[in-house]
């Protein structure tokens, strides 16, 4: 056991560096996706270019370190490599610590915004409302079913598992709250035409994101959270594990609809110039 996790680490470490390298580049067509248009300016690349790589970087790392973790956790205190949900604790299950890795990584990549500017000047020009408003709405109402469901059943079995995984939920869900506050209340310095513009692009993807990780990490916990109860009866049992396959399902569908690049079929010909 001494030298298995040194040497699992090593690996985990040569497979996030290579993924470092080849999945955070970021193409013309990357660019151009989300600048709107097929002809940004030198400047504007720029921008959008760092923006793009950050996110990438830190859904990797984060989804790295989430997988590192579990072997961990896994392996001295289970004893073994779990991937699966609702065997044991989910601390030591690579599949859902990769994913939570992935939503928290994602979410720490926005988290500068939580930094009000210092720069005494403000624009005061109107800015459009922050899309993504039903997933927001979705993912508080399955935050608050997996709060319920998971207070009922620990007070009900004395089980603190469901209740424990309502509560990483809901920390999760607090933590994408506060990152789409900030995206949509953040005091802006005052802009040239071509920065607004940038701005504008990069605030409506930030917050497009942000609400399909905070639906994905309300699914997840969720997810767990059910797995977690002791369901008595084989109709339950049965349902529960269509529940727990099915949010694992649509949590993934999720954090492809949050990532930072252009849908397969995307197009830049689709784009004006």
């Amino acid at each position: 056991m001494g030298i298995v996790i040194p040497v699992l680490a090593l690996l985990v470490l040569a497979v996030v560096a290579y993924v470092v390298v080849t999945r955070t580049q970021v193409t013309t067509r990357d660019v151009a996706w989300l600048a709107g248009t097929r002809t940004p300016g030198p400047d504007e690349v720029a921008v959008y270019t760092r923006y793009l790589r950050r996110h990438r970087e830190h859904r990797v790392l984060g989804g790295a370190v989430g997988g590192l973790f579990a072997l961990i956790v896994g392996l001295l205190w289970e004893q073994r490599i779990k991937v699966g949900i609702g065997d044991g604790t989910p601390l030591g299950d690579l599949l859902f610590c990769v994913l939570a890795g992935i939503v928290v990584g994602a979410l720490l990549a926005e988290t500068y915004r939580l930094e009000q500017p210092q720069r005494p000047t403000a624009s005061l020009q109107a800015r459009p409302p922050v899309p993504g408003l039903a997933q927001v709405r979705a993912a508080r109402a399955v935050t608050a079913a997996a709060v319920v469901l998971g207070a009922g059943i620990s007070l009900g079995t004395g089980t603190a598992a469901p209740a424990v995984m309502a509560g990483l939920t809901v920390t999760l869900v607090l933590l994408a709250e506060a990152t789409r506050a900030a995206i949509r209340d953040r005091r802006r310095p005052a802009l040239s035409d071509r920065a607004q513009l940038v701005d504008a692009r990069i605030r409506a993807f930030a917050g497009t994101s942000v609400a399909y990780l905070e639906l994905a990490a309300a699914v997840l916990g969720a997810g767990w959270t059910v797995s977690a109860t002791p369901w008595v009866g084989t109709v339950p049992q049965v349902l529960q594990v269509v529940v727990v396959v099915g949010g694992l399902v649509l949590t993934v569908v999720l954090l492809r609809r949050a990532a930072p690049r252009p849908p397969r079929r995307w197009s830049p010909e689709a784009t004006p110039a």
